[in-house]
C-alpha cells in the first residue's frame, strides 16, 4: 500500500510515522480475526446510511459492492494501524475517495472495534459451548460403561468411601454443565451493539442504531434490537471480554482438575487407567516411559488462561473514560484464551474417549482397605441405637487394633476381635448379627445401599445419567438455535446486498 493510503489516517496533521513506531502502535496481528466482522459492520452501516438518506442509494451500492469484493484473509498494512483503516483504504482504492470516503460517515473506529470484538466473541462462545457439550457427552458415555465399576472415593487424596467410576465422573459432568450455562448466560451481555456511539458522543447525523443492530444480529430475547444505551459505555466497556475470559478460566480450571486425576491414575502407583497412546509421549533416554503429555499440557495451559484474565483485569482497572489505546492490548489475550480453551476441550474429549480402565485394580483398592469404616459405624448405630459418636470411637479402635495385628483391611475383622474391642471400648459386648455386619462392610454392598439422590448406587447413577442426557439435549438445542441465528444474519446481510 503506498504512502497516499497512509494519509487517510495521519494527513499533514502528524506527518509520516517511522515504521518501528507504527509497528509498535499497530494492532494488526490481533485484528486478523476481525476482518470479516469489520466488513459486515461496514455493510450494515452503509445500508443504514442509505435507508436514512444520509448517503444516496447509488453510493451505498458502490460501497457495498467494494466491501463484498474484499478478501477476509487479506494482508493488513501496519502503517494504517488497524483493520478498520485497512478496510476503508481498500474500499477507497477500488472506488475512490469521493464515493468510498463516505463509508466512515457517522461512525468511529471506537464503536466499530467494540462491535467487531463482540461479533467474533459471540461466535467463539458458541463454539466453545458446543465443544464443551461434546466433552460432556463423551464423559456421560464413559460413565454409562462404568456404572458398576467400583473404585475408592477420596478426601485429602486418602481412601474415604467406596463409590463407582461413573459416580466420580458425574461430578465432573455437573461442573462442566455449569460452565456451559455460564457461557449461555454471558451471551446476551456480549450480544449488544455499540454501533452508533461513534467516538464517544454519538453523532449529529440522523442514524438508526437499531437498524444496524438488527442487520448485525444484536437482538435481545424478545428479538428486538439490543443497543447499548450509553455511548461512553458503548465504546469503552470491555467487561464482556473479562466475563468471557473468566468463563474460559473456569472451564480450564475443571479441565485441569480432570487432567490431574488422569495423570495420577495412570501412574504405576495408582494403575487405575491407561491413557490412549496418541495422547502420550515417551522419553528421549528412557524407552519404557509413557508420559501423560497432553493432560500435563492442559494442566499447564490453564495457568496461561488465568494469566490472560488477570492481564485484562490489570489493564482495565485504572483507565479513565472513555476510549484509550490500552484497550487494544486486551484483544490478543481474548483470542489466546479462546484458542487454548477450545483446543484443550478437544484434547481432553479424545483422551477420555480412549481410556482403558483397570477395573480389578480399582476394586482391589476398595477391598484391601478400611474404606467401609463409616458403613460399619452406621450399621452399629442402626442395630444398637448407640450414638454415632460412640460407634465412631469403637470403629476407630477396631481399625487401630487391626493395624497393630498387621491386618490392612476391614474385612479381616472376625467376631472374636469385634467382641474384644467392644468390651475394651464400651465395657460390653454388642448383640449384633455378625453376618449382617460382614455384609455392611462389603464395598459393593456399601455402594448399592447409597440410594439417596446424588449417591453412587448404580440405579441412582443410571437415573442421574438419564437426567443429564436430557439436560444436555436441551442445552444443545439452545446453543444450536443461537448458532443458526448468527448464520442467518450473515446470510441476510449478503442477500440484502445482492438484491
Amino acid at each position: 500500500m503506498d504512502d497516499s493510503s497512509v494519509d487517510l489516517l495521519r494527513h499533514k496533521r502528524l506527518g509520516k510515522q517511522p515504521k518501528d513506531i507504527a509497528d509498535f502502535s499497530s494492532s494488526i496481528d490481533s485484528d486478523k480475526r476481525l476482518i470479516q466482522a469489520v466488513i459486515d459492520i461496514n455493510k450494515a452501516h452503509c445500508i443504514m446510511l442509505a435507508e436514512c438518506s444520509i448517503i444516496d442509494n447509488n453510493t451505498s451500492k458502490q460501497i457495498l459492492k467494494a466491501l463484498d469484493a474484499l478478501d477476509p484473509a487479506m494482508e493488513l498494512d501496519p502503517m494504517l494501524e488497524d483493520v478498520h483503516m485497512n478496510v476503508e483504504a481498500k474500499v477507497i482504492e477500488q472506488i475512490g475517495e469521493d464515493i468510498g470516503g463516505r463509508i466512515h460517515t457517522a461512525k468511529s473506529r471506537n464503536d466499530q472495534q467494540n462491535t467487531a470484538l463482540r461479533m467474533v466473541t459471540r461466535e467463539d462462545i458458541l463454539l466453545v459451548a458446543n465443544t464443551l457439550l461434546n466433552l460432556i457427552k463423551t464423559t456421560l458415555d464413559f460413565a454409562k460403561e462404568h456404572v458398576d465399576t467400583l473404585m475408592p472415593g477420596y478426601t485429602h487424596l486418602q481412601h474415604a468411601q467406596p463409590i463407582t467410576l461413573a459416580h466420580h465422573f458425574l461430578a465432573h459432568v455437573n461442573a462442566l454443565l455449569r460452565n456451559v450455562e455460564r457461557l449461555i448466560d454471558t451471551f446476551p451481555r456480549v450480544n449488544r451493539s455499540p454501533m452508533g456511539a461513534a467516538a464517544l458522543a454519538t453523532t449529529t447525523f440522523p442514524i438508526s442504531r437499531e437498524r444496524v443492530a438488527e442487520l448485525l444480529g444484536f437482538l435481545d430475547n424478545d428479538n428486538k434490537a439490543a443497543v447499548m444505551d450509553n455511548s461512553i459505555d458503548a465504546v469503552t466497556s470491555r467487561d464482556f471480554l473479562v466475563e468471557v475470559l473468566s468463563n474460559y478460566s473456569m472451564i480450564m480450571l475443571y479441565l485441569s482438575q480432570i487432567s490431574e486425576e488422569l495423570i495420577l491414575w495412570s501412574t504405576t502407583e495408582f494403575n487405575f487407567i491407561e491413557l490412549p497412546d496418541i495422547y502420550t509421549s515417551t522419553s528421549s533416554i528412557m524407552p519404557q516411559k509413557k508420559n501423560a503429555s497432553v493432560t500435563e499440557l492442559i494442566r499447564a495451559k490453564t495457568a496461561s488462561v488465568f494469566g490472560d484474565l488477570m492481564t485484562c483485569l490489570s489493564t482495565i482497572k485504572a483507565l479513565p473514560l472513555s476510549y484509550n489505546l490500552d484497550l487494544q492490548e486486551l484483544t490478543p489475550h481474548l483470542w489466546r484464551g479462546f484458542k487454548t480453551t477450545y483446543d484443550s476441550l478437544n484434547m481432553l474429549s479424545g483422551c477420555i474417549e480412549g481410556i482403558t480402565v483397570n477395573k480389578s485394580r480399582m476394586k482391589e483398592m476398595c477391598v484391601n482397605s478400611f474404606i467401609t469404616a463409616t458403613d460399619l459405624a452406621d450399621f452399629l448405630v442402626s442395630q444398637t441405637q448407640l450414638p454415632f459418636r460412640t460407634t465412631h470411637r469403637l470403629v476407630s479402635n477396631i481399625v487401630l487394633a487391626l493395624l497393630k495385628m498387621g491386618r490392612k483391611r476391614l474385612t479381616d475383622l472376625d467376631k472374636d476381635l469385634f467382641d474384644k474391642i467392644c468390651l475394651e471400648t464400651l465395657d460390653q459386648k454388642l448383640d449384633v448379627d455378625f453376618t449382617k455386619l460382614v455384609k455392611a462392610i462389603d464395598p459393593l454392598e456399601s455402594v448399592k445401599s447409597r440410594k439417596t439422590i446424588g449417591g453412587p448406587s448404580p440405579d441412582t447413577v443410571r437415573a442421574t445419567i438419564a437426567d443429564k442426557e436430557k439436560v444436555l439435549e436441551k442445552i444443545s438445542v439452545t446453543v444450536s438455535t443461537l448458532v443458526d441465528s448468527i448464520e442467518q444474519v450473515k446470510e441476510n446481510l449478503t442477500s440484502y446486498f445482492r438484491q
